[in-house]
């Protein structure tokens, strides 16, 4: 029987006289479903003319980012257009629904408690790490919604420490299927049919994702769900070129706690290792 998992476990400090978070077996590529998923050489192309984020909308099905090297475009000219079609797999090609079926699962947000956490302990577990997450540990599966995300990182937004983690991440690459962008095939999508409801929080979407796979029970690390105090949304990263309201969290915790009965009759405990947090609808540890 696995240890429960409180917060003052995965918040003590020193790490060394922390309880180590194992599982019986050690997390293989056989367990993220068919194997890796082989991140391809890249096509060596000549990149046309940027064009604005705007024209994502107009002409989203021929869209790919661009990585910045032939000149630094503006902030808001993330994408260009290569005028063909790629290729784009479903998540459930690649992963069997329930293959996660009662294994423990960690869920990573972006939250400021996990400044000083200790990455370590999440070595050999089944996690899904939300948006930025990959850049300290290297999860089962990385989670985000936006696509301009994917832009930013591979555009080097983030720092060339970030690009290069995200080149070389061999766990699934998962982006909700929202705007029906086509990414590249290194990249595999899930259907907003099938996270909803989550509104516009990948928090909310990587728990209904987690709930698919079959992960039981699902802890929550890093969901503060509030800003600085100031107006600002705070990470424990340095954020995003786009900016939020801190107001927005106010949104997540409402739709969340709607969602508590569909997730509690799906059987699935859900339990919030944050310390200090304002989403209070789960059980705490």
């Amino acid at each position: 029987m696995q240890t429960p998992i409180t917060t003052k476990d995965t918040y003590r400090r020193p790490p060394t006289v922390v309880e180590p978070i194992r599982v019986v077996e050690p997390i293989t590529t056989a367990s993220l479903g068919r194997g890796r998923i082989a991140n391809p050489e890249p096509e060596v192309r000549v990149a046309p003319p940027i064009i604005t984020l705007a024209d994502l909308m107009k002409n989203r099905k021929k869209m790919t980012p661009t990585r910045g090297k032939m000149r630094r475009p503006n902030r808001d000219d993330v994408w260009v257009d290569y005028g063909e079609d790629l290729k784009v797999r479903g998540l459930w090609q690649i992963c069997a629904r329930q293959m996660w079926k009662g294994r423990r699962c960690f869920i990573v947000g972006g939250g400021p408690s996990l400044k000083n956490f200790n990455w370590n302990l999440l070595d050999g577990e089944l996690s899904i790490g939300i948006n930025r997450a990959f850049e300290k540990y290297d999860p089962s599966m990385m989670f985000c919604m936006d696509p301009r995300v994917w832009g930013w990182i591979v555009r080097g937004d983030f720092g060339q420490e970030s690009t290069e983690r995200y080149e070389s991440f061999k766990g699934v690459k998962v982006w909700m299927n929202a705007t029906n962008f086509v990414f590249p095939d290194n990249i595999v999508v899930v259907d907003l049919a099938d996270l909803q409801p989550c509104g516009s929080n990948s928090g909310h979407g990587a728990i209904n994702l987690a709930i698919l796979l079959g992960a039981n029970p699902i802890y929550l690390l890093g969901f503060d769900m509030k800003g600085d105090g100031s107006g600002h949304q705070k990470w424990f990263h340095n954020g995003y070129p786009a900016l939020q309201s801190e107001s927005v969290y106010g949104g997540f915790i409402e739709a969340l706690g709607k969602d508590v009965a569909r997730i509690k009759k799906s059987g699935t405990k859900v339990i919030n290792l944050t310390p200090d947090s304002a989403l209070n609808c789960f059980n705490s540890a």
